[in-house]
């Protein structure tokens, strides 16, 4: 992911390298479209559910 640019280096803690998603990939973008139309379909097919409470 490195390599292809869709993630980038932010910083090192310790051993420790943290990195970040580059939003300006567009292998990043289309994955987060995506993720944007898997979880609006999910949730569409949710139906509502009651749920009874008793006094």
């Amino acid at each position: 992911m490195l390599k292809e640019g869709m993630i980038k280096k932010t910083r090192t803690l310790g051993r420790s390298t943290l990195y970040t998603i580059n939003k300006e990939n567009k292998k990043v973008q289309y994955l987060l479209k995506l993720e944007e139309i898997l979880l609006k379909t999910s949730f569409e097919e949710l139906q509502p559910v009651r749920i009874k409470v008793s006094h």
